[in-house]
């Protein structure tokens, strides 16, 4: 089971995750086919796009591979995000070369080492940054390449998830705010996300505390969670191409 800021995701044997029923929606792919494609109107905006997810997991590893400093890992950040922009990366990708994050990870490793050769020839970002990378985002990554356990790839794979649940969450906010229902999430957060240290709060407890009764927490939490697991799904197939590898993504981060 997987859990992330007190909330455990899902079980293994758990069928509940929603879905389209095997109905691949094409609109997600797109964005990867965009990115590829220098001929497409949405090429400059897709690869911003993707470097805005992904940046995350590149910090990560490259502050556990190379050992940099937290600015030095910066501007490497930055760096290989200019590959992705500028360069042929992309375009070299394919479905059939496996997943979108394994072959991301590939391509940084291949660039770390070309850095490497460099042996401190490093540009600095300067004027050419792809965007901010924020301090307060880079200490929350900083937490996880400490834990000794953890090889760099696993460091790439736990930040790609938790920067994928980020997402999910943030996409739960809005559509419950948008309902009207921002107290859901704040009761969602309260309950499962930011539970009280050393507190066990049960649904009537917490009920008072939001004005519900408990049916209505009960209610509220089991919604909160169906809707995280479908947004949760929408992200992943934003980077793969068919409704299998959603299914293998998820069991690969979710269901251990």
């Amino acid at each position: 089971m997987y859990s992330v800021g007190g909330i455990q995701m899902v079980a293994k044997h758990d069928t509940s995750l929603g879905g389209l029923g095997g109905r691949f929606p094409s609109t997600r792919w797109s964005m990867i086919l965009a990115a590829r494609d220098p001929d497409s109107p949405a090429y400059r905006s897709a690869l911003e796009e993707l470097c805005k997810r992904y940046w995350k997991p590149i910090y990560a590893y490259i502050r556990v591979v190379r050992r940099r400093t937290n600015e030095e890992s910066k501007d490497l950040t930055q760096e290989f995000l200019l590959e992705l922009l500028e360069g042929n990366l992309l375009g070299r990708y394919s479905a059939e070369r496996g997943s979108f994050r394994t072959y991301l990870r590939g391509a940084l490793q291949l660039f770390l080492l070309e850095q490497h050769r460099k042996a401190g020839s490093l540009r600095r970002g300067g004027d050419r940054n792809v965007f901010a990378l924020e301090d307060a985002d880079v200490a929350t990554i900083e937490e996880l390449i400490r834990a000794p356990d953890l090889a760099p790839e696993e460091v790439f794979d736990e930040q790609w998830v938790r920067s994928l649940l980020d997402a999910a969450l943030h996409d739960l906010s809005e559509e419950l705010s948008k309902a009207g229902k921002e107290h859901h999430f704040r009761l969602f957060d309260r309950y499962e996300l930011h539970p009280p240290p050393g507190e066990s709060l049960s649904y009537p407890e917490i009920g008072k505390r939001f004005g519900m009764t408990e049916s209505e927490v009960s209610h509220a939490l089991s919604d909160c969670r169906r809707i995280l697991r479908e947004r949760i799904r929408d992200r992943i197939r934003d980077y793969v191409e068919t409704e299998q590898e959603v299914d293998e993504e998820i069991q690969r981060f979710f269901e251990h």
